[in-house]
């Protein structure tokens, strides 16, 4: 849990990826207008099985078309970096010795490189896409760190950790206590999951998808969209971000592990946790 005992400034210079659009802007927009861009995951992968809509990234911004599946995850780190290089840059050039650290972390991990080497092995229909010498260093432990950093056009330290469906929030919560801790000035925390054909499957067979994209506040939702995005946000101690750049604060966080139910939140842990924070 954190004190916040100097205040954790939030800047307005945000990397966003998701089916609503390429930008902070785009998904803002689109979520308040109630948009729906779901589409069928062929439109995507056209050999993968069939499954209900899923919420898939159709624009990334920076290049036009979609990077095959063992070059998605490494994508969405490059075009993030990217949109964050500029306000990196301006925090560095008005304090350069300041500590700037990244924290990655996804839910899933990236998936491309097992799926090109297991539709090598054993998808009837022969390799998805050919299995390079890239996606065998993958299998031996990618840095995918590394296409986060190609955008930056940088090096930093970087600490990856994965947290299931909390990964995010997570994230910025240790984010948040490295910096009041004084064990940095600024932290770039980077979240991305990419589609998963483990996903759609699991989750079709078990009746868990919705049928024409998730409805989450609606009385007549009838379930889950497999999908996935990218977002980039940097968090730094108040004083050194540029005059009018500050988004917001971080006005505390709390976290909580109860193991009341395989998947579903116990209702008191998440009580005692908004109250926490």
């Amino acid at each position: 849990m954190n004190q916040l005992p100097d205040r954790v400034a939030i800047s307005k210079s945000f990397a966003a990826y998701s089916n609503l659009g390429p930008t902070w802007d785009a998904n803002w927009e689109g979520f308040v207008s109630q948009a729906r861009p779901f589409v069928p995951v062929q439109t995507i992968f056209p050999d993968w099985p069939e499954c209900p809509p899923v919420s898939a990234v159709l624009d990334f911004g920076h290049f036009e078309g979609q990077p095959i599946y063992s070059e998605r995850l490494s994508s969405m780190m490059r075009v993030v970096g990217t949109d964050l290089r500029k306000a990196v840059e301006d925090l560095l050039k008005k304090n350069p010795r300041a500590r700037v650290f990244v924290m990655m972390t996804s839910s899933g991990g990236d998936a491309g490189f097992v799926t090109a080497k297991v539709d090598s092995e054993f998808n009837p229909k022969g390799p998805s896409e050919p299995v390079t010498r890239r996606v065998l260093a993958g299998l031996a432990g990618f840095r995918w760190e590394e296409p986060l950093f190609e955008g930056l056009g940088r090096t930093l330290p970087v600490t990856s950790f994965f947290a299931a469906c909390a990964s995010s929030l997570v994230a910025v919560s240790y984010a948040t206590d490295r910096i009041n801790a004084g064990l940095a000035d600024a932290v770039i925390v980077v979240a991305a999951d990419i589609l998963s054909r483990f996903a759609c499957q699991g989750f079709k067979n078990v009746g868990a998808n919705a049928s024409n994209g998730v409805k989450p506040y609606d009385r007549n939702r009838d379930g889950t969209t497999v999908g996935e995005g990218a977002i980039g946000l940097l968090l730094a101690r108040d004083e050194l971000l540029v005059e009018g750049q500050v988004a917001g604060y971080v006005a505390g966080t709390a976290m909580r592990i109860d193991a009341a139910h395989l998947v579903e939140p116990n209702a008191q842990g998440v009580a005692q946790v908004v109250h926490t924070a």
